[in-house]
């Protein structure tokens, strides 16, 4: 069994994914993230210069694609562990993704235990270049399984910074309505704060950043 930190690289045009992810893998201590990037190109950069134990990727990026950027990965470095993630288990490009050298893909609504077993397991795993390795993941699951309009409404609110107080008074209901629909969300996408559940919506595909502001 490991006993040094997991080293991880980050992959997804979004900021505060990137963060959310790094949150969700730090939490016990035993993964360290030495890199984030944003673009299929910065991956493969930043893979060369940190050398990674695991590469958390995803499928759409700006410039090449996860697919790319993990085949320039694993060309330069053939024993490279490369772990897709991706908002639908039906998404044809995971199989791609496989055939270009990555070890395994996890879809995103993996909760937070799930996604430090996939990176562990990833880097405990043997890599076999040219092979797709053993898939860990977890069944998408439909929109209205995740939240309730009132959850994803409130989930919205949150992705502009929004206090309990503006909260309760946009929807006109109490503060402890609010409260009560926050830990749902909360609880539902399996995260611990607010910050995370705005990264994990956007993650889903379920909550989309807007340039302007939800309460106008």
């Amino acid at each position: 069994m490991r006993r040094e930190p997991i080293r991880v690289l980050l992959v997804d045009d979004h900021v505060v994914v990137r963060e959310g992810l790094a949150a969700l893998l730090s939490m016990q201590g035993q993964v360290v993230v030495v890199g984030q990037a944003g673009s299929g190109e910065d991956a493969v950069r930043l893979h060369a210069a940190c050398q990674p134990d695991v590469t958390l990727m995803d499928l759409n990026l700006p410039g090449i694609d996860g697919i790319a950027a993990t085949r320039r990965i694993l060309l330069a470095s053939p024993g490279a562990r490369v772990l897709i993630l991706t908002t639908f288990e039906g998404d044809e490009r995971i199989v791609k993704a496989l055939e270009a050298g990555a070890q395994a893909y996890l879809i995103k609504t993996a909760s937070a235990d799930e996604l430090r077993l996939a990176v562990r397991r990833a880097a405990e795993t043997e890599a076999s270049p040219g092979k797709a390795g053993p898939v860990w993941r977890r069944l998408t699951r439909t929109r209205r399984d995740l939240l309730t309009e009132r959850e994803l409404q409130v989930l919205t609110f949150l992705s502009s910074g929004a206090s309990n107080e503006a909260i309760a008074e946009k929807m006109r209901v109490s503060i402890n309505t609010v409260r009560t629909h926050v830990q749902s969300v909360l609880r539902k996408l399996s995260v611990d704060t607010r910050t995370a559940a705005v990264a994990r919506g956007i993650e889903l595909g379920i909550l989309y950043l807007r340039s302007r502001n939800p309460f106008k």
